[in-house]
């Protein structure tokens, strides 16, 4: 009784073995390339990550020039790491004119009352709190008024 069933188990292994390595028709078919050839990986767009690189993008629409429109918020972290690179504020109107485009270092957003005091913080904790707070960064709360009061004459 042991003997036949390790005896179908051994023949259902081979079965299985036998089985996967056969390509069907359908693929031998459809490939265009030699199966035997060597593989080389995609090269993608050859680039290196630099002080250009958009490593993170928070993008929000709010009534800031005109309240009867909303203009667009983007903050982007360019730069190679996280810690070292710059943030880039722009603002621009719903025509995509630029309001204001400044630009300031990451390192800025660790600047807090629990940040501040704790010199004891890992390389990724500073990370994680630049990016949670670039996250939060156009909370409705940081929205008070309007840049030019919905009162004032328009140019």
């Amino acid at each position: 009784m042991k003997s036949s069933i390790i005896t179908i188990l051994a023949v259902a292994g081979l079965l299985q073995l036998g089985t996967s390595c056969v390509n069907s028709e359908r693929e031998l078919a459809a490939s265009t390339k030699d199966p035997r050839s060597l593989y080389v990986p995609p090269t993608g767009a050859g680039r290196r990550v630099s002080k250009t690189t958009v490593l993170n993008t928070v993008r929000a629409s709010h009534s800031f020039s005109d309240p009867k429109t909303k203009d667009n918020f983007l903050l982007q972290l360019r730069g190679p790491r996280i810690l070292t690179s710059r943030l880039h504020l722009i603002v621009l109107t719903t025509k995509g004119d630029t309001l204001r485009h400044e630009t300031m270092p990451a390192r800025a957003l660790l600047q807090g009352s629990e940040v501040q005091g704790s010199n004891m913080m890992t390389v990724r904790d500073q990370e994680i709190t630049i990016l949670r707070r670039m996250n939060s960064f156009f909370r409705e709360d940081h929205f008070a008024t309007l840049a030019v009061p919905s009162s004032a004459p328009k140019p």
